[in-house]
């Protein structure tokens, strides 16, 4: 499987494929999961593929992070819970318990190439009615948002990305009520950190162009250090990892 085809950045992507870096299953897992040009359905498959081809190993505790036994069986289990909030988004009925007298309707926005969106503002019935409506957008739509709410019910809003050919390349399932689920959901990725090889140097001036300015890796900016460097005792490496949040950026590389 190529892994690399998942790693957002092409500067990193090039640099990883030059010193023919090997990644272990669990960072494969990781970079599948927050690849931004993937599917839903490509990651699936990206990752039924690693079950059958890569070790197994288990995920340590951390901040953010819940243990879990085998990498391969939270996977699957990750796969399921994702079809199912899928098969909830596109059906007029939720699986959960809200009231089934106040119905669910759908809006959409297009996002476009220089992160600008619109409002259509037109509330639709059903997502059918959506893919309906929608032809065929203009050249410069990267993306469509696609929100579903429960009218006066103000935690039942979900929204998934799609594609302009509308595919779903991912979904925020919104409140998750079951804490296992939650737990697997929103409990494994958010908390992993690894320290990747990258290409950049201090001095670099390096962009994310996917990135808002003002947010983390956000614009243009004059690298200073990545990650870890400048960190003497191996001891504070180790509590960062353990205790840190991450804020992984792998911009594309100007210089």
């Amino acid at each position: 499987m190529d892994i690399l085809r998942f790693v957002n950045s092409k500067d990193i992507r090039t640099h990883l494929h030059n010193i023919n870096y090997r990644f272990d299953s669990l960072e494969a897992a990781w970079l599948i999961r927050q690849c931004r040009n993937a599917t839903i359905k490509e990651k699936h498959a990206a990752w039924e593929e690693l079950i059958r081809t890569m070790p197994d190993c288990h995920i340590e505790e951390r901040l953010n992070t819940a243990p879990q036994d085998s990498l391969h069986r939270f996977l699957k289990i990750y796969i399921a819970l994702e079809d199912k909030y899928i098969n909830e988004f596109c059906n007029e009925k939720s699986a959960d318990t809200y009231d089934d007298c106040a119905p669910f309707v759908y809006r959409f926005n297009y996002i476009y190439k220089d992160g600008s969106s619109d409002d259509r503002g037109t509330v639709f019935s059903s997502f059918d009615a959506i893919q309906k409506a929608i032809n065929d957008p203009e050249e410069d739509v990267v993306s469509i948002k696609c929100t579903k709410m429960r009218i006066d019910e103000p935690n039942s809003r979900q929204i998934v990305y799609l594609t302009p050919k509308f595919e779903i390349l991912s979904i925020d399932p919104g409140h998750i009520k079951d804490k296992h689920d939650y737990e697997i959901y929103r409990g494994v990725f958010d908390g992993l950190w690894f320290n990747f090889p990258t290409p950049f140097r201090k001095g670099d001036i390096v962009w994310d162009p996917k990135a808002p300015e003002g947010c983390c890796c956000g614009g243009p900016f004059v690298t200073t250090g990545v990650c870890l460097d400048g960190i003497v005792y191996p001891e504070v490496k180790d509590n960062l990892k353990k205790t840190e949040i991450p804020r992984i950026c792998v911009p594309e590389g100007i210089s």
